[in-house]
């Protein structure tokens, strides 16, 4: 049977109430294509979870829904600034493009996303990548509005393309939120924390979307699009409505 390994990664704050989205319109459209999901995730873990910025403040950290992901391999690693010392300096001394982070919680919040991404690509690494024909990269605080196009993104997949993300919310560079990749494509977008030196040199900015089309065009990569929709659910269970024509 083919298989797709399917990676989550950032910090589980509301899987409790995405976990559902994720079934029927990740899982279930993977399996209906006759193609084996493989799951496995990393989880930043902190005791609180704070980002003034979508107005949620120190809330309790919450496990709840790792269970209803079916996991062949779990990383729950505590979030601290040591995971991300190599950058933080840089990072911090670099502004956000077109937004301001006095006290800096954009970029750690954002490098500390980017150090899950490398683990999880350690966790990729044990699960033998020469195996799997595709590979999807899912925040699970996402609520997946529509199946998962699986038939659209193999076929660009099999003609060339690296890297699938969503055609909407790239604030000048490229959604970031989740995507679908090549053998290649994965590895570049697992590691490119590797690419966030630069980005801040170049462009004297640091910028997630930024970054991920830095990278992109840095290594050659191609890029298409899904239209697929996700809305963000936060700590407290609030969904965050979305203009998806931006």
């Amino acid at each position: 049977m083919r298989k797709c390994f399917v990676g989550f990664f950032g910090i589980n704050r509301s899987l409790r109430w995405t976990h559902e989205s994720i079934k029927n319109n990740i899982i279930s459209p993977l399996t209906a294509s006759g193609i084996k999901p493989v799951i496995a995730a990393h989880f930043n873990r902190t005791e609180y979870f704070h980002s003034p910025r979508s107005s949620e403040f120190n809330i309790p950290f919450n496990t709840a829904g790792l269970e209803m992901l079916d996991l062949e391999l779990l990383w729950l690693e505590p979030q601290v600034d040591n995971n991300i010392l190599p950058e933080l300096p840089l990072v911090l001394r670099t502004p956000v493009k077109n937004e301001a982070d006095p006290d800096g919680i954009i970029r750690r919040n954002a490098l500390h996303q980017l150090h899950s991404l490398s683990r999880l690509s350690r966790l990729l690494d044990l699960m033998e990548p020469s195996s799997f024909e595709l590979f999807c990269f899912l925040r699970a605080d996402l609520m997946y509005l529509d199946p998962m196009p699986v038939d659209k993104i193999m076929g660009m997949i099999n003609q060339g393309v690296d890297i699938v993300t969503a055609d909407w919310h790239k604030w000048s560079g490229l959604n970031d939120r989740f995507a679908f990749c090549s053998r290649r494509g994965a590895h570049a977008y697992l590691n490119r924390r590797t690419w966030v030196p630069r980005l801040c040199s170049e462009a004297g900015t640091f910028h997630s979307e930024s970054l991920l089309l830095f990278m992109i065009e840095k290594t050659g990569l191609r890029c298409g699009f899904t239209s697929m929709r996700a809305r963000r659910v936060r700590a407290n269970g609030f969904v965050k409505e979305e203009d998806f024509n931006l």
